[in-house]
């Protein structure tokens, strides 16, 4: 398969989620949990995290961004 460049998007819930469970999944204590237990938490973690950034900072309207 050739090396392509995809312009995609993701938003930062499913980028944090994503980092959480590569972290989950390297934890050779949780090799027994299920993947969907495993895809819960990580997207709790990642709630959590925005929770966070959201409670300490002030939103940035990007659309009013100099270029």
């Amino acid at each position: 398969m050739p090396n392509k460049t995809i312009d995609t998007q993701i938003s930062l819930r499913n980028w944090f989620a994503g980092l959480a469970m590569q972290g989950l999944n390297a934890n050779p204590a949780l090799t027994d949990m299920e993947l969907s237990n495993i895809s819960e938490v990580a997207y709790k973690q990642a709630d959590a995290m925005l929770a966070v950034i959201n409670a300490t900072q002030t939103r940035v309207d990007w659309s009013k961004a100099p270029d």
